[in-house]
C-alpha cells in the first residue's frame, strides 16, 4: 500500500470514528432522531465508498 492509500486509509478510519461519537454525543443527549439520521447516512455512504474517489491527498 503506498503513502497516499495510507492516508486516505487513515482519513477514512478518522472520519468513521467521528460518525460514530457525534452519533453517541447525540444519542446520550437526547437527541434520538439526529443520531439515527447521522447513523443511516453514515451506513449509506460506507456501502459505496471508494476512497480514491472520495479524497484527494497529495503530498
Amino acid at each position: 500500500m503506498n503513502n497516499i492509500e495510507q492516508l486516505r486509509n487513515k482519513t477514512l478510519r478518522e472520519i468513521n470514528a467521528w460518525c460514530y461519537q457525534r452519533a453517541s454525543h447525540l444519542s446520550l443527549n437526547g437527541h434520538e432522531k439526529a443520531a439515527q439520521a447521522l447513523t443511516e447516512e453514515h451506513m449509506e455512504a460506507l456501502q459505496s465508498i471508494r476512497p480514491e474517489k472520495m479524497l484527494w491527498i497529495g503530498l
